[in-house]
C-alpha cells in the first residue's frame, strides 16, 4: 500500500473513532466476544491475512510475528463499536530488495474463530491497529 493509502486510512479511522463514542459500562458487560481463540489460532490467521496476496508483502515468506498479546476488547468504526478479541502484535518481512524495514505494529481482531475485519483497504484494519496502540499506552507506566 502506498504512503498516501496509509494516509488517507489514518484519517478514515480517526474520523471513524471521533465519531463512534466508546461503548458503556453496560455495552461492554452485555457485548458479544465470540469463543476465545487459541494462541495457534490466532498466530494462523495473521500469517494467513497478512500472506494473502491483496495484503501486498513483497515476501511473504519471510513474516516474523512477535509480541502477540490478545485483548477483549472492541475497535470503533463508522458503523458501531465490534467486539471480539483482538490480537495486537508487531511483524516485519524482507522488501524486494532484502533487507527488512523494521516491525510495525497491527491489529487483527477475530471472533468465533473468523477475523473481524479485514480487507487490507478497509478502515477497521487501521481501527484495530489504532485500538492497540490505545491498549498499549493505557498499560504504560506512567512517568515524571
Amino acid at each position: 500500500m502506498h504512503y498516501h493509502g496509509l494516509a488517507m486510512l489514518a484519517i478514515t479511522c480517526l474520523s471513524a473513532c471521533a465519531s463512534t463514542p466508546p461503548p458503556t459500562a453496560d455495552e461492554i458487560s452485555a457485548a458479544y466476544y465470540g469463543a476465545q481463540p487459541s494462541e495457534q489460532e490466532v498466530l494462523d490467521g495473521i500469517r494467513n491475512w497478512m500472506t494473502d496476496p491483496s495484503f501486498g508483502l513483497e515476501n511473504p515468506a519471510s513474516l516474523d510475528i512477535r509480541n502477540p498479546q490478545l485483548h477483549k476488547t472492541y475497535i470503533r468504526t463508522s458503523v458501531g463499536n465490534i467486539f471480539g478479541y483482538l490480537a495486537c502484535f508487531e511483524w516485519d518481512a524482507r522488501k524486494a530488495k532484502g533487507g527488512y524495514g523494521g516491525y510495525k505494529t497491527a491489529g487483527y481482531l477475530i471472533r468465533d474463530g473468523q477475523a473481524w475485519a479485514f480487507d487490507h483497504d478497509d478502515h477497521r484494519s487501521v481501527a484495530a491497529t489504532y485500538r492497540c496502540s490505545e491498549l498499549r499506552d493505557a498499560a504504560a507506566p506512567a512517568t515524571g
